[in-house]
Formats: C-alpha cells, structure tokens, sequence
C-alpha cells in the first residue's frame, strides 16, 4: 500500500519533469538567441573587396551577432536593409560603427547614436588593449541594442575578410559587419 501512494504521488511529478527538459535545452549560454533570423553564417555572401577596406574611416553596418561554435548569425533588422538600399537616409541607418584615425568610435545602436574611444595593441595590431562604446543620446535602447553596446565594450580582438568586419567578444562570439 505504501509503494502505491508513493508511485501514484510521484508519478505526475516525474511526468511533468520529463515534458520540461525540451525547455531546458532552449536556454542560451552565449545570450545570443534563435529566432526566424538566424541563418548559418555560410549564407552570408562574401565580397572580395571587403577584404580591402581599412578599419579606420570606413563605416561598417552590422550584418548581425554571431557564433563560430554552432556556425550561425541571428540577423539584426535594419528600415533600409532589408530592401538593400543602405544609402537612402542616414537617419535611418541603425547598428553603424566608425572608427577614427584619432582613436574614436561613433555609430548608431537601435535608438541612440553611440561614441567611444579604443586602442589597438602596438605589438598585435588586430587586438584592442581597450574599447568603450556608450550611448551620446538618452533613449532606453532595445534589446538588440544593448546586446550591441555590450558586445563592442568586450570586444578584444577584430578582422577584417571577406565576409566583412569581424569584432570578436567572449570567446566564440563575434559581431559581423559590412562596409558601406
């Protein structure tokens, strides 16, 4: 009698645990979550001549955050980038980044312009002994949009090919941009 009100007690538990664990594989260590954007990063076109753009003095438009270890890129939303056209209105131009010959960064995020300041290593010239990105405006950025912020401030090391500019932060994170 005992092992049956023990089973019959147990029995709702375990099966509720058991339809549960799919929830828990969901969860993200990285922070950078699926959704209908995500696509493997070898849909990402590549461009020879993005190779050959400098860091410094280009403006880079972010393509989206990225992970090497699961091989894809959850795409950020831009007005004009989803009809191709990234030169029709600067105001419109969301998640942008330009670094300065005098080491500084301005750009846009989700809501606010952005601006900083970084250094690059004198001994290994694609790692940043420093960089800081704030918001230059006030408004509360959206999620994408302090993911954005986030990731830039721990960045440590970029490159540039020919998929575009590749800022590195954590360890398989990395934010993809292309110049415009």
């Amino acid at each position: 009698m005992k092992n049956l009100i023990s089973s019959t007690f147990l029995h709702p538990f375990f099966v509720g645990f058991v339809f549960c664990l799919p929830l828990l594989g969901g969860c993200q260590k990285n922070g950078l979550h699926k959704d209908s954007n995500t696509v493997p990063l070898s849909e990402i076109p590549e461009n020879p001549d993005y190779a050959l753009h400098p860091l410094v003095g280009t403006e880079w438009i972010l393509i989206g955050f990225a992970n090497t270890e699961a091989g894809s890129i959850r795409k950020v939303k831009h007005p004009d980038y989803e009809q191709g056209d990234y030169h029709s209105n600067n105001e419109t131009r969301l998640y942008t980044l330009v670094f300065t010959l005098d080491g500084g960064l301005q750009g846009k995020a989700s809501i606010n312009t952005v601006s900083g300041s970084y250094i690059i290593d004198k001994d290994d010239g694609q790692k940043f002994t420093s960089i800081v990105l704030g918001s230059s405006t006030y408004a509360g950025e959206g999620p994408d949009g302090e993911l954005y912020i986030d990731a830039i401030n721990q960045t440590d090391r970029f490159s540039i090919n020919r998929k575009g500019l590749l800022l590195y932060f954590e360890s398989d994170n990395f934010l993809l941009f292309k110049p415009l």
